[in-house]
């Protein structure tokens, strides 16, 4: 984030996320928190949210990560933020085998060679 400036800002790509955030998570309940954000980010999000229906807004807190972790716990963040979660990746019991999504979802050759080379399957 060296190099952000205000002049950086697609303020329609702000606006456009503030939009697809209220529009299809109404009922959005909680806080979404920021933890120790770059200096930039509070006067920018500031200034964003003013478009933003009160109730979003409001939801908006700044917080160290010391206080993240004191109400959160360290078990749920992950080690950038202090905590102790992994990136492990827990598969769920009922997910597919990827032969078995191959075969459901009838993915081409050239299809399963990408996700085999990207996500190394």
């Amino acid at each position: 984030m060296a190099g952000l400036r205000p002049s950086n800002i697609d303020m329609s790509l702000v606006n456009y996320c503030i939009t697809l955030a209220t529009e299809y998570f109404p009922g959005l309940e909680g806080m979404i928190w920021i933890v120790e954000p770059h200096w930039l980010v509070k006067p920018m999000m500031t200034m964003a949210l003013k478009f933003a229906p009160q109730s979003m807004s409001d939801r908006f807190k700044y917080v160290s990560k010391k206080d993240a972790i004191s109400r959160i716990g360290a078990d749920f963040l992950p080690e950038s933020m202090g905590g102790r979660m992994t990136n492990k990746i827990v598969r769920h019991q009922d997910a597919l085998e990827f032969d078995e999504f191959v075969q459901k979802y009838d993915l081409s050759p050239a299809v399963v060679k990408k996700i085999k080379a990207k996500y190394d399957v």
